[in-house]
């Protein structure tokens, strides 16, 4: 039974994934009617299952990229800590995808920046960054979070001593 939860969670997760990739408009209004945020984000929690993270990363991800108010709803629900907390992953592919997600929630503007920044993702993101074993494709995902972190107007307050 606990095989086939697994197996179902899975398969949910990337034709969501798939569906949100392909039409996006329609569907993240669809997946925010259907309140479907609070069953991804739980998803995130699966640590045991880094396949359906990333998938549920990948689908938070294009919902990132939506509108103003799809951005917000993400952080509403609360997804901005338990991204952060993804930052400490040991799957590669979690760490990318959230880092992406924070990037893309960061780039919404000033509100969401402040939001990513005041839940302490500075200084995770920065240490994925500082590991020797930091893959290119980390690199880039993580320096275009980076930039969306400092960018817009006003400028946020960040202490970089602190982060170092």
């Amino acid at each position: 039974h606990e095989e086939s939860l697994a197996d179902l969670q899975l398969q949910a997760a990337r034709k969501l994934r798939q569906l949100l990739s392909t039409n996006r408009e329609l569907l993240i209004q669809e997946v925010l009617e259907r309140n479907w945020v609070p069953l991804l984000l739980g998803w995130l929690q699966l640590q045991q299952r880094p396949a359906v993270q990333v998938e549920a990363l990948w689908a938070l991800t294009n919902i990132a990229a939506g509108t103003a108010e799809h951005t917000h709803v993400l952080i509403k629900h609360g997804a901005v800590p338990t991204l952060v907390s993804l930052l400490g992953s040991p799957n590669e592919e979690v760490l990318e995808q959230a880092m992406w997600v924070l990037g893309n929630l960061a780039g919404e503007g000033a509100t969401a920046r402040d939001a990513v920044l005041g839940s302490g993702a500075l200084g995770p993101l920065v240490n994925c960054l500082s590991r020797p074993t930091c893959s290119l494709s980390m690199l880039r995902i993580g320096s275009w979070t980076l930039s969306n972190l400092c960018d817009g107007q006003p400028r946020p307050v960040v202490d970089i001593h602190a982060v170092l």
